[in-house]
């Protein structure tokens, strides 16, 4: 099916579970022309230097460079590109630190559900 005709166009899915990678493909697929995956905040980075898409969806807790450290030195580096931390984690001070180093927003992946929510409003502001 083809992606519908929004606003944002690419999208970056930055989890080390392939699992999840999966799950927000298929969640995002009909949302975005662009869907590409990295399974590490340094590939993300990495990947972001080349090709910076305009969200990115960022795990915390990966092997190698953490969510937080990838979100700084993404939004550092392009901060037109809108970070969205998605992660099992809900501490008030991890929350704190994924929104200072540049994040948008902090999503519960048990409310994964407010991500569709989120982009909606990003779709239907100024972006």
């Amino acid at each position: 099916m083809q992606a519908t005709n929004s606003a944002i166009q690419s999208c970056l899915i930055v989890d080390d579970h392939k699992g999840v990678r999966e799950l927000l493909r298929d969640l995002l697929t009909e949302r975005f022309e662009q869907i590409s995956e990295s399974t590490n905040g340094s590939d993300a980075v990495s990947f972001c230097m080349k090709q910076p898409p305009e969200i990115v969806i960022m795990d915390i807790e990966m092997p190698g460079t953490d969510g937080i450290t990838a979100t700084r030195a993404i939004v550092r580096s392009h901060p037109e590109s809108k970070v969205v931390v998605l992660t099992h984690h809900n501490s008030p001070r991890i929350k704190r630190a994924a929104l200072e180093a540049g994040a948008i927003a902090f999503i519960p992946k048990a409310d994964v559900g407010q991500l569709a929510e989120l982009l909606d409003s990003l779709e239907d502001s100024t972006f």
